[in-house]
């Protein structure tokens, strides 16, 4: 506001005070100035907005006659004591306006450092992560190395122990020596049979195992996803129930053809994939949940709902980790990699959408069921869409 507005306002305003009206002004068609930049300008002193000299010397319009001289007069004398407090008013604001501006500029500097460094910390724990994933990838082929190479040497030397075996057994018919072949061969862990399947699981636990088809709906068909040496299988088939399993091991599958049974080499969440949406009346799997990451058989629990048909029920056997004799399972099969709460069981398999979701802890060496945790090897998650 230039010297000559800022008059003006104050003529007006002392004009109000003293109950005079002044004749309209013409407007000012002059362009208004743009307000300048609050970063990269200046503010200016208000002392040189308004001397004191152009405020008190500048013209007063008012009437003529005595009556105007006396107006005129008083309207200076109340200039001269306004104006200095307008002065001050308006330094004090050119003051603050000034100081938040240093101060704007201070906190924009400050946080566009912050940024940089965040982002240059940033780079640089990409770096480091992408330089510890190819590391972890290194070891990871060097560890799948290793142990191709302990499979092949067990194998060679399983197999020379057997034929040592064989050897001694002289006088013995060939129909006998094949016989004792195939039970050595069933139940000392031979090429491509992982640890925790040496033949098959217990008789006591394949017959509490039979009582899981009691769950399966009227006409409902069989998935199993953890086949193993097709026990399971087994089982639904002299019950006269259709049943289908998969199983990644290339033994195990095998073996499980060579017994008439319907069993795929294949990944369970590709074989549950491959299904149609409403299929299956029980989905079982056994170990699954040791042996595989929790986002993999998460994966497992949500295919598996869908693949269910209504009222079909979700079966899973798992190995206690809060158990002595469970937590040696866990150590002794070197396939699992790490115990699976079964509280964490049970929420996850309500979380993917089942209604009714029950834990039963097994004792097959007493054929007995119990829902509280009594320090069993094993429990049973049942799961009903």
């Amino acid at each position: 506001m230039n010297n000559e507005e800022l008059i003006s306002k104050i003529d007006e305003k002392l004009a109000r005070l003293l109950g005079e009206e002044e004749e309209p002004e013409e407007p000012d068609k002059t362009e208004p100035i743009p307000p300048p930049s609050l970063l990269s300008t200046p503010v200016p002193d208000a002392s040189d907005l308004l001397p004191y000299a152009d405020m008190y010397n500048a013209p007063l319009r008012t009437r003529g006659g005595p009556m105007g001289y006396l107006l005129a007069k008083t309207r200076s004398v109340l200039r001269r004591i306004i104006s200095p407090f307008l002065l001050k008013q308006n330094e004090f604001n050119a003051r603050v306006a000034r100081s938040f501006c240093d101060w704007a500029w201070e906190v924009a500097t400050t946080i566009t450092g912050e940024l940089s460094a965040v982002r240059t910390a940033g780079e640089y724990s990409r770096a480091e992560l992408n330089d510890l994933r190819k590391e972890v990838q290194e070891l990871r082929a060097q560890i799948h190395g290793h142990k191709a190479r302990l499979l092949r040497d067990s194998a060679v030397r399983s197999r020379q122990v057997l034929d040592d075996f064989l050897s001694k057994l002289e006088g013995v018919d060939p129909e006998t020596k094949a016989r004792i072949k195939s039970q050595v061969e069933r139940y000392a862990s031979p090429v491509g049979i992982p640890s925790g399947y040496p033949g098959g699981v217990s008789p006591s636990l394949a017959r509490m195992r039979e009582s899981y088809l009691d769950l399966i709906p009227e006409g409902g068909s069989v998935i199993d996803l953890s086949s193993g040496a097709g026990e399971f299988l087994e089982m639904a088939k002299k019950r006269g129930i259709s049943a289908r399993g998969a199983e990644k091991e290339p033994v195990l599958a095998r073996e499980c053809r060579q017994k008439d049974l319907q069993c795929e080499e294949a990944d369970p969440a590709d074989f549950l994939g491959r299904l149609r949406p409403g299929e299956a009346g029980m989905i079982f799997c056994s170990g699954l949940p040791e042996t595989l990451s929790f986002d993999t058989f998460r994966e497992i629990s949500s295919q598996s709902f869908a693949k269910l048909d209504h009222g079909g029920v979700f079966v899973v056997e798992g190995i206690n980790p809060f158990s002595s004799s469970g937590e040696e399972l866990l150590r002794g099969n070197p396939r699992c990699l790490r115990g699976f709460n079964p509280q964490s069981m049970m929420a996850l398999l309500r979380a993917q959408g089942f209604d009714e979701v029950s834990i039963e802890f097994l004792d097959p060496a007493s054929q007995s069921r119990a829902k509280d945790d009594f320090g069993a090897a094993h429990y049973i998650a049942v799961a009903r869409k």
